[in-house]
């Protein structure tokens, strides 16, 4: 009976394990095909990671170029600020030159006018009295 127990045993499990084969075949090309598309999304999945891993180095570049960019705009805006400076003190100083360069003018005209109107009346004064004196 044991044998027959045996026998009956193996013959229920060889008729499973056909079983199983018969099912892992039939799903066999399920298998292969999700298989693929596991491949498939890995390879997608690494061309994401690359493309996301350039477009970050192509970020920190243009984010390195714009601070580089602002350097250099705050090195302009520090020299047009100075040439500004610069231009408002020659301003005011050509003024200071101008206007004292208008007195000393002014001042030479006075003393100028001052030397002929004083030989003028110089000159009325001796006229006046010579010809007081004569007569």
């Amino acid at each position: 009976m044991e044998a027959a127990g045996m026998e009956l045993v193996s013959k229920e499990l060889q008729d499973r394990l056909n079983a199983v084969e018969a099912q892992i075949k039939s799903m066999q090309g399920e298998l292969l095909l999700s298989g693929k598309e596991a491949l498939s999304y890995a390879e997608r999945f690494k061309l994401l990671e690359a493309t996301d891993q350039r477009h970050e180095d192509e970020l920190r570049a243009l984010k390195d170029g714009a601070r580089g960019m602002q350097r250099q705009f705050e090195q302009v805006m520090g020299k047009i600020d100075a040439l500004e400076n610069k231009l408002f003190t020659w301003m005011q100083q050509l003024n200071k030159d101008s206007s004292k360069e208008r007195q000393s003018t002014q001042k030479e005209w006075m003393r100028f006018l001052q030397i002929v109107l004083g030989g003028t009346i110089f000159i009325i004064v001796a006229y006046v009295f010579s010809t007081a004196y004569r007569n």
